[in-house]
């Protein structure tokens, strides 16, 4: 892609459409958007297999399912610090956001400049 960028986004789907989920690693599903010119559209949306499992270690797993779809940047509400560090050292942009709402008011946030990139994990529940 020349001018824009793939964002992948934890989401669960609401009658209103996908909304933000809480946990990075307990997601349904991972949404992937491309961003460009402004605009954005939803290129696909993949089950987390491991939403279910319990415990640490499962950060890997997604991050190799960010990277294998290209995505260059994460929106989260929350991310433990081993899954942020692994994005950051594959030189993916992580953007927190404040709250969970639906995914499209989020991208119109991004694609306007207003989300910020992270400098550290939010640690908003006890892993």
């Amino acid at each position: 892609m020349s001018n824009g960028f793939i964002v992948a986004v934890p989401v669960t789907k609401t009658s209103r459409g996908y909304f933000l989920y809480a946990h990075w690693s307990k997601a349904p599903a991972f949404a992937f958007y491309e961003v460009y010119n402004g605009k954005y559209r939803l290129i696909e949306v993949v089950d987390n297999p491991l939403k279910d499992v319990e415990g640490r270690g499962k950060g890997k797993f997604l991050l190799d399912l960010i990277l294998s779809r290209k995505a260059q940047a994460v929106i989260v509400y929350s991310i433990g610090g081993g899954a942020f560090e692994w994005l950051r050292s594959a030189g993916v942009k992580i953007y927190v956001v404040d709250n969970m709402e639906l995914v499209d008011n989020i991208l119109e946030k991004l694609v306007r400049g207003e989300l910020k990139e992270a400098d550290r994990p939010p640690y908003r529940f006890k892993h």
